[in-house]
């Protein structure tokens, strides 16, 4: 008897529980976050080309103090570590945690 009725509903088109957020899911994982690259960032921070090659050179000059504070502070804005930012410009990631401590203003959260 239940076997000679129709069926109404195809269940093979039907979406499960779950199915929209695991779509959601796989989607926000393609997506790369485009951030510059840190040699770009230095760039943009500094006004010379000297001053550039010094920094990526791991110059310990004070002058370049002020320029290396700026470049890791958007650095982090566009969400590199530490270690990566150390890297770039020949210091450890413990020196640019000690940079942004030393010289981030106590008024400045901004980072």
């Amino acid at each position: 008897m239940l076997m000679n009725e129709e069926e109404t509903v195809d269940y093979d088109k039907m979406s499960i529980i779950g199915d929209e957020a695991y779509q959601v899911l796989c989607i926000s994982r393609k997506k790369e976050r485009q951030r510059e690259r840190l040699d770009e960032i230095l760039a943009n921070t500094v006004i010379s080309n000297e001053d550039y090659y010094l920094i990526k050179q791991g110059s310990r000059k004070r002058i370049l103090t002020e320029y290396k504070f700026k470049f890791i502070k958007e650095a982090i804005k566009q969400h590199y570590t530490y270690q990566e930012i150390g890297q770039s410009i020949r210091i450890s990631g413990n020196a640019v945690k000690d940079i942004i401590n030393r010289y981030m203003n106590i008024d400045d959260k901004s980072y």
